[in-house]
């Protein structure tokens, strides 16, 4: 139910106005609707990877997050005064960066077995 207020903002909205503001959202519609196509053609296409390769993507990504750890402990941990040698950061990067790793393949495995659109995988 609309309250007056509502209905008089309503009615300050042009004609002309609304109807750009419903084609805008006709056109937004149609937009959701190719790409939702699009994803569930590509999801078709798209085989999933192995666990070999799953493992390397989970290193390299833990390479670049060792890199960011390392600089991110020498820098942030001393704003909450903790002075961190780099042989500490160091350190402090080689544990998380093994809590990474198991982390990544661990999710990156469970998602390849679910079924997101994956014919393949609902068959």
């Amino acid at each position: 139910m609309t309250t007056p207020r509502k209905r008089n903002l309503a009615a300050q909205i042009a004609p002309s106005t609304r109807e750009a503001m419903l084609d805008f959202l006709a056109a937004t519609a149609d937009v959701i609707v190719q790409n939702r196509v699009l994803l569930e053609v590509q999801s078709n296409c798209i085989s999933r990877q192995t666990k070999l390769g799953s493992f390397a993507e989970a290193w390299a990504n833990i390479g670049v997050g060792f890199g960011v750890n390392f600089f991110a402990n020498l820098i942030v941990l001393p704003w909450f005064g903790l002075q961190v040698t780099p042989g500490k950061a160091f350190g402090i990067g080689i544990i998380f960066t093994a809590i990474s790793l198991v982390r990544s393949y661990v999710l990156r495995r469970w998602f390849n077995g679910l079924k997101f659109g994956n014919t393949e995988a609902a068959r």
